[in-house]
């Protein structure tokens, strides 16, 4: 038995187990973080989730413009698990160009890309009606016409295909680019305009102007299109009854004078 021990330990130093992992195909995205035409913040903290289940993940890594940033394991398992950027990414505003990368203990590469995201900028911007900058909710525009022309202009944003402006006559826009209002054309260089048809009368009017990330809106007032004309006031029957008693008064006042007046 002694013998036979110490054969079986000399043959398995002289014929070694070996672990063998075949494995042809690449490692596959199951969830990025940015992804290709993503609008994203000036701070960005990119990560990957990542399948491989016959030899597992090795490396992955994202190509930011010339910069090649290496992800390390963040969670899960080397066959299905999450990489993250330890620490946020700083980006400058506007457009750079990315590239994903993994590749398996099999030097299998897939990548993903290359493609652009934007960093995201607010939305700023001013709104006109008849050419009149609007700058307060509180603020009253007068037209002497039904036609009257709405117009917003962007001063910083992102892309112009990214935004729309709109309008609202008469009613509060529960979701931008829903219930009834008015989208108004896009002119080119950031400028959106139309001229619509308003009623006569006295309006509260709703600017909207979106990015699908920021809004900007303005609801003013009041917006009297046309005359105004002569309106009688609006009484109540006590108010009323005060009227009619005080006429009657001044009524009885003049009458006693007058006929004092004779009795001299």
């Amino acid at each position: 038995m002694l013998l036979a021990g110490i054969f079986i330990l000399v043959a398995g130093s002289m014929f070694p187990m070996v672990s063998l992992y075949v494995d042809t195909t690449p490692p596959t995205w199951i969830d990025v973080y940015p992804k290709i035409n993503d609008i994203v913040p000036s701070s960005i903290t990119p990560y990957a989730k990542v399948r491989d289940l016959e030899s597992g993940v090795d490396l992955v890594w994202l190509k930011v413009d010339a910069d090649t940033y290496w992800l390390p394991f963040a969670n899960g398992t080397e066959f299905e698990g999450e990489w993250r950027l330890s620490s946020p990414l700083s980006l400058s505003t506007g457009i750079h160009q990315i590239t994903w990368g993994a590749k398996n203990k099999a030097g299998q590469e897939t990548t993903a890309g290359p493609g652009n995201i934007e960093v995201y900028v607010d939305l700023q911007g001013k709104w006109y009606i008849n050419n009149i900058e609007i700058t307060s909710t509180s603020q009253t525009v007068y037209s002497a016409s039904n036609q009257v022309t709405f117009k917003f202009a962007k001063t910083v944003g992102v892309a112009d295909d990214k935004i729309t402006a709109g309008v609202w006559v008469d009613t509060e826009p529960p979701v931008f680019g829903t219930g009834g209002g008015n989208v108004l054309a896009y002119k080119g260089s950031g400028v959106w305009e139309s001229t619509l048809t308003i009623a006569n009368g006295k309006h509260t009017i709703y600017l909207v102007a979106g990015d699908g990330t920021k809004y900007i809106k303005f609801s003013i007032i009041g917006m009297q299109v046309g005359p105004e004309g002569f309106k009688l006031p609006q009484l109540n029957m006590l108010q009323i009854f005060g009227l009619a008693s005080t006429g009657i008064g001044l009524l009885l006042i003049f009458t006693g004078k007058k006929v004092a007046g004779k009795k001299h």
